[in-house]
C-alpha cells in the first residue's frame, strides 16, 4: 500500500501480489512481501507477472503443497447445440495441454489471416485497413478450430503426433531456476514429466548472461541451434519500445545488417517481432528525404 501511495508500484503490479495472497502461503508472503515489492519496481509488467508466479511455485514447494492448477483435474470442455442449432463451446485446459492447443490454433489461424489481408488489398488496394477484412479475429479462430477438427478426421491412424521440444539451459546461474514455456508462461518441473517420453531434448550452454558457447557460424539465416540460443537468451522482442512478443513468434534480426557485412552470429542477432523487424527494414530501405532548402 505504501509503494502504491508513493508511486513506486502501479495498481496492476500491486494486484499481482494481491492475487498471490492465498491462505496457505499467507505467512510466507508476509515474510517476502518487501522483497517482492522491491523487485517489482524494477520490472516491466509481464516480467512482474512471471516473478510472482515463480514466487508462488517456490512457496508451494517450500510448504510441500501442490496447487490444483498444476494438474489435469480442473480440465473441462462443454460443447452443446442450442435451440437455434448453433454449437456453443466453453471450457478450460491445464497449462501444458492448453499451450499445445493455443499454439496449433494460432498456427492454423495465421494463413487465414494472411488470406484475409490479401483479399482486402485486392478489393481496396494497399491502404486497406483491419475493418475491411472479410472476417473478424473471432471468426478466424472459429474457422481455425473447425479446420483442426477436419485435419484430425483425415489424419491416418498411424500418423505420429508432433514431438514437444524441451530445452535444458545450463552454465549460467541465473537460468538455473527458470522453468518456462516458449511464450514465457511459468511452469514447474513436475508439469514437464508427462511429456518427457515423447519429447525431443536439446541443451544450450551459457557462458554468461548473453552468450552461448560454440554455436555461432556465418550463415545467411538464423536457424537451428543458433536461433534457439538467441530465443532462449532474449525471450521476447528486443525492440526499445518494450514489445513483449514471445521469442518463438519473433524473427531473428541482424543488428548490423547482413548486406552491410554483419555476421550471422549470436552477438549480431536479436529477437524482433515481425512488425518491428519490418519497420526497421523499411527504414533501411527508404533513405530519408533530403532537407527542404527552400529552393524552387
Amino acid at each position: 500500500a505504501r509503494a502504491v501511495r508513493d508511486g513506486k508500484l502501479s495498481i496492476d503490479q500491486a494486484d499481482l501480489i494481491v492475487h498471490a495472497h492465498e491462505p496457505q502461503v499467507r505467512a510466507l508472503l508476509a515474510r517476502d512481501e518487501g522483497l517482492l515489492v522491491e523487485q517489482l519496481q524494477t520490472l516491466r509488467y509481464p516480467d512482474c507477472a512471471r516473478l510472482v508466479r515463480y514466487w508462488q511455485h517456490h512457496a508451494h514447494d517450500e510448504l510441500d503443497i501442490a496447487p490444483a492448477s498444476r494438474g489435469l483435474e480442473r480440465r473441462a470442455l462443454y460443447a452443446v447445440r442450442t435451440m437455434h442449432d448453433m454449437v456453443v463451446i466453453d471450457g478450460q485446459l491445464d497449462t501444458m495441454n492448453g499451450t499445445v492447443f493455443l499454439n496449433e490454433l494460432a498456427r492454423l489461424e495465421q494463413p487465414l489471416f494472411d488470406a484475409d489481408w490479401a483479399h482486402a488489398r485486392e478489393q481496396h488496394g494497399t491502404r486497406s485497413c483491419a475493418e475491411q477484412l472479410p472476417r473478424t479475429a473471432a471468426q478466424r479462430r472459429a474457422d481455425a478450430l473447425v479446420e483442426m477438427a477436419r485435419r484430425s478426421a483425415s489424419q491416418p491412424d498411424h500418423a505420429l503426433p508432433a514431438r514437444p521440444l524441451i530445452t535444458v539451459v545450463t552454465g549460467y546461474e541465473t537460468f538455473t531456476k527458470l522453468c518456462e514455456l516458449a511464450d514465457g508462461t511459468v511452469i514447474t518441473p513436475d508439469q514437464i514429466i508427462p511429456f518427457l517420453g515423447a519429447a525431443d531434448i536439446e541443451r544450450i550452454v551459457f557462458d554468461g548472461p548473453s552468450r552461448v558457447i560454440d554455436v555461432g557460424v556465418r550463415r545467411r539465416f538464423f536457424t537451428g541451434a543458433l536461433r534457439r540460443a538467441i530465443e532462449i537468451r532474449d525471450r521476447h522482442c528486443q525492440h526499445p519500445s518494450g514489445c513483449d512478443t514471445p521469442a518463438e513468434h519473433c524473427q531473428i534480426d541482424h543488428i548490423t545488417p547482413y548486406s552491410h557485412g554483419g555476421l550471422t552470429t549470436q552477438d549480431n542477432g536479436r529477437c524482433y517481432c515481425k512488425t518491428h523487424n519490418r519497420q526497421r527494414a523499411n527504414a533501411n530501405t527508404h533513405p530519408p528525404k533530403p532537407p527542404d532548402d527552400g529552393g524552387g
